[in-house]
């Protein structure tokens, strides 16, 4: 197994990105600005709309203010993992005899995409199903990827069966 470290920084890179663009296109300065009193009075401003946008100091309240819920960060994780394909396998078809192993070899981006989804979501795979866990993979490596079906998916309601009321 081989992890291409160019890739896998290229991955976070993006995903960074992703997570950047979400949050600036949700931020409200107007709103932002009720309670940062003192977060203005560090960078020696009284209002928000005084620092440049994208400054250090915009940048740093756009961040602690604006929150990326899971399900949108597991989805933005895994549409990076899955583009990039950081992890290759190289082996001879007569190294691998049984066919668990081939599937877990030919899939191995996709279940590391999913693992990372669980990290971020807190959720324990040994709780999802597995026949979940097999359309996952499944549509991981054979659907395009479309980011709002994976802001729905990627819960933990739809991962482990439970549904709200």
């Amino acid at each position: 197994m081989v992890v291409d470290h160019a890739a896998l920084s290229e991955a976070v890179r993006s995903y960074f990105l992703d997570t950047i663009r979400y949050k600036d296109y949700h931020f409200d300065p107007d709103e932002a600005s009720e309670g940062l009193e003192p977060v203005l009075a560090k960078y020696e401003v009284q209002d928000l709309k005084a620092l440049p946008p994208l400054s250090p100091e915009w940048t740093h309240i756009l961040h602690s203010t604006v929150n990326i819920n899971g399900s949108k960060a597991a989805a933005y994780m895994v549409k990076w993992i899955l583009r990039y394909k950081p992890i290759s396998v190289f082996s001879q078809a007569e190294e691998i005899e049984d066919k668990p192993q081939s599937t877990i070899i030919a899939n191995i981006n996709e279940i590391y995409a999913l693992n990372c989804a669980f990290i971020e979501l807190g959720i324990d795979s040994i709780e999802v199903p597995q026949k979940k866990l097999d359309e996952l993979i499944y549509c991981f490596r054979f659907r395009p990827f479309d980011e709002a079906s994976y802001f729905m998916i990627l819960t933990e309601d739809y991962l482990l069966g439970q549904s709200k009321g």
